[in-house]
């Protein structure tokens, strides 16, 4: 039997696009082919990855500048931005040159917006390859729709509409959002806290930030500690709250920091409502069926991802301040976000791959 691969091209910036990836490859395996993910950030080399993220990371900290570079340079296509998307394009593909010419490769699918370009590069190269982008934002801008890729695989009517924006003519599959395999089968809340050590008969609020846990989580916490419900920070890569990590049991009277973990499908399990920023995390919040309160902390394309995740249901949205998250947790405990639990027409990694096409 041939080897059939799939290159998938992630990026390093926060943890949402490496999640999309690792459904992506699951479900690519689980088909009986073989999925390869590469890191654009990392494949840029130390120096420019360095740029790159500190740029972003600093952008992100001053909003007003972050929302002008995101709707006025990436959303309008502003000629600077595509100048340096395609500079970042020429050194991706230098860098991944052998692995678009092995004869085994029938797909290469980018997850992140500046794969796309190598994707559009490669399909116009190698007719036999499969070209996808799948747009892992709520909405597209212009760097994620190139010349050559032959299909956009979205989340939602809102993306699709703004692919064509950009390639009016473009072919565009929607599928629900991803969910990482763990998510999809969750234990119940009971044997999670269990398993955790946690109280069983406490209010437990899960407060994460994204791969940076960006936003007022400690303040938030410390709101809802007092309170009387018990707090769990997630601290992500965020170094602040790193040197808070704590460990032991939660419903001490403060809150518990956790770092980096890999079992966060069952810490959702575990709690009650779940507080993060808008991203990756909100779709599989809503497969383990928690009530999800949204901050508005993340500028640009942050507030569309928020927008989006509003017009799925499940969810409250608060503005970035500590005491604007603490009414929305009391609110969602109550029951204000409706619905919760939305469970996919079937499997997702059989919508991606019959999305995505067999390939050759």
């Amino acid at each position: 039997m041939n080897r059939r691969t799939v290159l998938i091209l992630s990026g390093s910036i926060g943890q949402g696009h490496a999640a999309v990836a690792e459904a992506c490859a699951d479900a690519f395996d689980r088909a009986g082919q073989v999925p390869v993910v590469r890191d654009c950030m990392e494949l840029l080399g130390p120096v420019r990855r360095a740029v790159a993220s500190g740029l972003f990371r600093g952008l992100l900290g001053i909003p007003p500048l972050y929302d002008a570079l995101h709707f006025s340079g990436l959303r309008a296509g502003a000629p600077v931005v595509v100048r340096s998307a395609g500079r970042a394009t020429g050194h991706l593909v230098r860098a991944l040159r052998p692995e678009l010419a092995d004869p085994s490769l029938v797909t290469v699918v980018a997850v992140f917006a500046l794969g796309a370009g190598v994707v559009g590069w490669a399909a116009q190269r190698r007719p036999d390859l499969n070209a996808v982008v799948v747009v892992s934002d709520a909405t597209a801008h212009r760097v994620w729709v190139q010349p050559g890729v032959r299909r956009y695989v979205v989340f939602s009517q809102l993306a699709a509409g703004s692919v064509r924006q950009y390639d009016p003519a473009a072919e565009v599959r929607i599928v629900d959002p991803p969910v990482r395999a763990p998510f999809l089968h969750p234990p119940d809340r009971l044997a999670a806290r269990r398993a955790l050590g946690w109280p069983e008969a406490s209010t437990i609020v899960l407060v994460m930030g994204g791969g940076w846990a960006r936003g007022p989580l400690l303040q938030v916490a410390d709101r809802l500690a007092a309170r009387g419900l018990v707090p769990v920070v997630l601290a992500g890569s965020n170094r602040g709250l790193l040197r808070r990590v704590e460990t032991g049991r939660p419903g001490t009277g403060r809150p518990l920091v956790l770092g980096q973990r890999d079992d966060v499908h069952l810490l959702m399990a575990a709690s009650d409502v779940v507080v993060t920023s808008p991203g990756q995390a909100c779709h599989e919040a809503r497969a383990v069926g928690r009530p999800l309160v949204v901050m508005d902390t993340v500028p640009g394309h942050g507030r569309e991802n928020l927008l989006g995740e509003l017009a799925q249901g499940g969810v409250l949205a608060s503005g970035p301040h500590p005491e604007q998250v603490e009414a929305a947790v009391l609110a969602a405990l109550q029951g204000a976000c409706g619905a919760t639990n939305h469970e996919p027409r079937r499997p997702w990694g059989s919508q991606l791959v019959e999305a995505v096409g067999p390939g050759r």
